[in-house]
């Protein structure tokens, strides 16, 4: 019997803390909303296409990962009126591209 807790998805929970930190990224350097959300979900597609089983748990920890960073970032870094609305909008609508993304992307594996 197969547990829920093995290493691929410790494996795959790492890339996704590498995702999230991407993300967190294009939320602080990019102009508008669009990259951060075009990163989030492709980032979903991914880790959905690695785990399409699991990809919605994966996709929580985007969630979790990116919402903490953006409350860390805001708290920790000199962001303008601009940059701290762009970085808190971007950690509170995470969740819904990134379960869309992850949802899909474990139809797509499961399709192929």
């Amino acid at each position: 019997m197969n547990t829920f807790f093995d290493l691929r998805l410790l494996r795959n929970a790492l890339i996704t803390l590498a995702l999230s930190a991407v993300i967190l990224f294009c939320a602080y350097v990019g102009p508008t909303v669009h990259l951060p959300f075009l990163a989030v979900v492709l980032s979903g597609l991914g880790v959905g296409f690695l785990e399409p089983k699991r990809g919605w748990f994966l996709a929580l920890e985007i969630v979790a990962v990116v919402l903490t960073g953006s409350f860390l970032m805001q708290s920790y870094l000199p962001l303008t009126g601009v940059e701290a609305q762009r970085v808190q909008f971007v950690g509170y609508l995470t969740f819904f591209p990134a379960l869309t993304g992850g949802l899909l992307g474990g139809f797509l594996k499961r399709a192929f």
